[in-house]
């Protein structure tokens, strides 16, 4: 199943699943789905996923990637057939592609998902927020009211990493992240501080983690977590504090955060 996208512009690729639990890999610029479902085994990428900002030259360089992988990858393995004239290589890709997109990418595991992130959590919070005659939603309303003043003398004092030298980290190795906030006029169970990883380009997130209050002191919290990366290249973190509430339906309702 070839499709060629610009990439980001990928939608989704439903398309490309239909055809995966068909048993036809995928051949497709690694964007929408396939950049989540390709491993190497279940199908052939186009490229390696960089981006540039002239269109002109991102076309080149996918059609010369997209040749390059049909001529030396997709095109043999199809023709190279045993005495019995079947591909075997090309049946095992087959299987796996079927394989993933089962496991991954059914309606079964979508409406699984729904049911799990969305409508069981959903039912608990309206649960919440009818008890005692809608007591919850009044105070997160005055809690919202006053928020953004509270939240405004929260500051980051200072981040800490242990365990880089310089800018280079050995993959496989533990970082620990340390974060000093100042909670103004916030109690410590109302700031949420995170440890966040981006490629370099701050594209795409790699990983958020939330980190554990250890210490107090006064008005300062030490916040700390233990990170190992699970790619190599480039990548930019950051700590972050957000406000929250446990009667909020999610941690960004407030739409406030303060970056280190």
């Amino acid at each position: 199943w070839l499709n060629t996208p610009t990439r980001l512009m990928e939608a989704s690729g439903t398309s490309g699943m239909k055809a995966a639990v068909n048993g036809v890999p995928n051949c497709s610029i690694l964007d929408g789905w396939w950049d989540e479902a390709f491993d190497g085994k279940n199908g052939w990428a186009v490229g390696s996923g960089l981006v540039y900002e002239n269109q002109i030259n991102q076309d080149i360089v996918d059609a010369d990637n997209l040749y390059a992988t049909l001529e030396t990858e997709v095109v043999p393995e199809f023709y190279d057939r045993s005495s019995d004239g079947v591909p075997h290589a090309w049946i095992r890709r087959m299987k796996e592609s079927m394989k993933t997109a089962f496991r991954q990418y059914g309606t079964h595991r979508m409406v699984q998902d729904y049911i799990s992130n969305m409508y069981l959590p959903a039912i608990q919070l309206a649960t919440q927020h009818t008890k005692d005659k809608y007591a919850l939603p009044q105070e997160i309303g005055e809690w919202r009211k006053r928020i953004p003043g509270r939240f405004s003398t929260v500051t980051i004092k200072e981040v800490q990493v242990e365990g880089i030298h310089g800018d280079v980290f050995k993959l496989g190795n533990q970082l620990t992240v340390k974060a000093m906030v100042d909670k103004g006029q916030l109690q410590a169970k109302e700031i949420l501080a995170e440890l966040v990883a981006t490629t370099s380009n701050e594209e795409v997130l790699i990983d958020c983690i939330p980190m554990s209050l250890k210490e107090t002191e006064g008005n300062t919290l030490e916040f700390r977590a233990k990170y190992t990366p699970n790619i190599s290249g480039p990548i930019r973190y950051g700590v972050r504090v957000i406000p929250v509430h446990s009667g909020l339906a999610n941690k960004y309702e407030t739409r406030l955060i303060r970056w280190s």
